[in-house]
């Protein structure tokens, strides 16, 4: 038996109907690649585990009472036997290009280990996203900083060195074991053929407002994680623009109001520009309306956070 090339870890609660469609796009992209598959199944009251264990001697079925999904993949990683680990979610599916890419990455590390890599998932072609392109419509030539879990390639020696991800974070443990990895001299190595697809994305505003939320969860975690992430500190000064703005309003400061509400959009428009470059207001002005959208969620998140720490 070759020796065992690749883990992929899939983190997985309530996807019964989805990790068939997971596994079975891991198999097809790796054939030929000596692989394993540890479905880590976070206390799924559906048929997950049925659905997990039916689908071939080389799927490793893990029930996993962890508190976070950082926990759940950590608990993966730790029965893995892969040199290399592949972290993606069970909604996420591999596209065709997936093992040139990983060959690249090979053939660019034969014995460096100081690298992480994956990349940023794309929206299906076959399922509407709210927004549109949103989450795959950035600058094409913008490298990305820090490697989202839904798709995270690591060495296993690297990912046990630096002892997997901060379990005490409910979200942006991704972010912050890319920032760890990246302060351990690191080299976050992106390669255009590694392409996944999401099918989680939200389908309208009211899932991309609790999507959201809930990714912001992380960054409220403490006051260390929360002063260390740009984005709870501009959504924070987003929030407190707009107590301003109304407090503006109602006492008749209309030279104030306007200041505020000034300075309250150019925080979505400066996104907008800093994501997408620099484009006519016009062909913009939905996007500014979905970044106005997310760091209202984002500054959200403090209320999950304390309905999460209070509520027993």
């Amino acid at each position: 038996m070759s020796e065992l090339e690749i883990s992929f870890i899939i983190p997985c609660k309530n996807e019964a109907n989805m990790i068939k469609r997971t596994v079975d796009s891991i198999v097809k992209v790796c054939n030929g690649l000596c692989v394993e598959i540890i479905v880590c199944d976070n206390e799924s009251t559906d048929d997950t585990e049925k659905v997990a264990s039916s689908l071939g001697d080389n799927v490793v079925y893990l029930y996993s009472k962890a508190v976070t999904v950082a926990g759940v993949r950590n608990e993966g990683a730790s029965i893995s036997y892969g040199k290399i680990l592949v972290f993606v979610d069970a909604d996420t599916v591999l596209g065709d290009s997936w093992k040139s890419g990983y060959y690249a990455l090979l053939n660019k590390n034969t014995i460096n280990t100081n690298w992480f890599s994956g990349s940023h998932v794309l929206e299906p072609k076959d399922e509407k996203c709210f927004p549109e392109r949103w989450y795959d419509d950035a600058i094409p030539h913008k490298k990305n900083k820090y490697m989202n879990s839904a798709h995270f390639i690591v060495p296993k020696i690297t990912f046990n060195l630096l002892r997997g991800f901060d379990e005490n974070l409910v979200s942006g443990e991704d972010y912050e074991f890319s920032e760890r990895l990246i302060n351990k001299g690191c080299e976050l190595q992106n390669i255009r053929e590694l392409v996944a697809f999401h099918y989680g994305y939200p389908r309208n505003i009211r899932e991309f407002m609790i999507r959201e939320s809930w990714h912001g969860m992380g960054d409220f975690s403490n006051l260390g994680y929360f002063l260390n992430s740009k984005v709870a500190l501009i959504s924070t000064v987003f929030f407190i623009l707009h107590l301003f703005c109304v407090i503006a309003f109602f006492t008749g400061a209309v030279d104030e109001f306007i200041i505020l509400a000034f300075f309250t959009i150019v925080i979505p428009i400066a996104s907008v520009i800093k994501k997408f470059g620099a484009r006519p207001l016009g062909a913009q002005s939905r996007k500014i309306a979905v970044f106005y959208l997310y760091f209202l969620a984002r500054f959200f998140s403090l209320f999950r956070v304390l309905a999460k720490k209070y509520t027993y």
